[in-house]
């Protein structure tokens, strides 16, 4: 199935995304060449994931049927690329990693942090 994302953010930032399937969570590329790399976006509607023009590019679902949840995570740029730098494209990252994302991001106020859910169900 083909799919795009849209992310209504209430901030400026960068953001990145992980695909949550059963008890995992992979890091989702937002970007053409398929990097896990932060992308800006300003406060408002982005499509995801963009090709070099800013074009919305679908993504596919090929495997893994069922129900998946999708994190979105905005904030500073340099904060993300920090952690994106520990994260291998393709494969489940690491729960102490997460966890210590987590932490970080707890003494960030509502003004430089979003994190946004989405269910979704690919059959």
């Amino acid at each position: 199935q083909e799919f795009v994302f849209e992310l209504e953010s209430a901030i400026d930032g960068a953001v990145i995304a992980f695909d949550c399937y059963k008890t995992q969570s992979y890091p989702v590329p937002l970007n053409s060449n398929g990097g896990i790399d932060p992308v800006r976006i300003d406060a408002g509607v982005a499509g995801f994931p963009v090709n070099d023009t800013g074009g919305v590019v679908p993504l596919r679902q090929r495997a893994h049927p069922g129900e998946h949840a999708h994190c979105f995570v905005v904030g500073p740029e340099q904060l993300l690329r920090y952690y994106t730098a520990q994260f291998d494209n393709g494969k489940a990252s690491p729960s102490t990693t997460l966890d210590d994302m987590a932490r970080r991001f707890e003494v960030l106020d509502n003004e430089k942090l979003g994190i946004y859910l989405e269910n979704v169900i690919f059959e």
